[in-house]
């Protein structure tokens, strides 16, 4: 398997905002929609995935998650190896234009989880250092 990387493009934004609104439709618990990893960083070479954290203010409302997200075709895919990171692929069984042409990886944590913290921090030091983000 290779892994591509490709120069920044600057539609990631808008495509994270365009999967952020579809997710918002479903999802109406308190939480916070992020956009991480390296797509989230201007200028920054990425592998051609939108990375978004879905932070819950309250991990009791995760079995509702499960199955708001599985109304828009996602599936639970448990945490893969990452201790309170929960992933969720696509199904294939509700088509969603927005949801299964913009390639993305979902996942959803407590907003307290150490991962969670991990990628805002990460993400919000690489923008404020957004000089150094074409050398990573």
């Amino acid at each position: 398997m290779s892994i591509v990387v490709v120069e920044y493009d600057k539609k990631w934004p808008d495509d994270f905002l365009r999967i952020k609104t579809e997710l918002q439709k479903v999802l109406t618990m308190p939480c916070q929609v992020q956009h991480v990893g390296s797509t989230s960083i201007p200028g920054m070479k990425a592998k051609p995935i939108i990375d978004i954290d879905v932070g819950l203010n309250n991990w009791a409302d995760f079995e509702a998650v499960i199955k708001d997200l599985a109304e828009i075709g996602y599936k639970h895919e448990g945490d893969r190896g990452i201790k309170g990171r929960e992933a969720f692929g696509r199904n294939g069984t509700v088509h969603n234009e927005i949801l299964d042409t913009i390639d993305h990886h979902l996942y959803v944590c407590s907003v307290d989880n150490e991962e969670y913290k991990r990628h805002i921090l990460f993400r919000d030091y690489l923008k404020s250092h957004a000089e150094n983000s074409g050398q990573i």
